[in-house]
């Protein structure tokens, strides 16, 4: 096992897996979120709106962190340290859009409204990258989760 496996990044980050991100508070304190994201290159594509903390919180402190899960095997992951280095507005929701296709299968995003709110889209710059995916020894044989598959 290797510390990074871009094939596997790729994978989870082209996609429909959950995006977990932290972001700092004021405070300092983490604050995550589940979220959609893409990529473009090596940076890691997230949209949001003014309305959320988390958007505001990356325009007052960049530093974040990102966790891909594969949702097949939770143990399966890439996580990224970085900063936001590029906030652009969303002109006609055309990054929020193409999520939706990815994530929910509709040519447009449920809350689709680009003349009431305004969508950004947040460029992630890693700075340290790192996938898992362990091995599970053939002997070893998974039960059911807590949802009973």
């Amino acid at each position: 096992m290797t510390d990074f496996d871009e094939a596997l990044a790729n994978r989870l980050l082209d996609g429909r897996y959950p995006c977990v991100l932290t972001t700092l508070r004021p405070s300092g304190d983490p604050h995550t979120v589940v979220t959609w994201c893409s990529r473009d290159g090596r940076r890691i594509l997230i949209n949001g709106s003014d309305s959320v903390g988390w958007m505001r919180n990356v325009r007052r402190d960049p530093r974040v962190s990102v966790l891909v899960p594969d949702t097949e095997d939770i143990l399966r992951y890439v996580s990224y340290r970085g900063e936001v280095v590029d906030i652009s507005e969303d002109v006609d929701y055309l990054h929020m859009d193409a999520m939706a296709r990815l994530y929910d299968g509709t040519d447009e995003f449920i809350w689709h409204r680009p003349d009431e709110v305004v969508r950004w889209t947040v460029a992630i710059e890693p700075s340290f990258a790192r996938t898992y995916d362990p091995e599970t020894p053939p002997e070893i044989r998974r039960g059911p989760t807590r949802d009973g598959r």
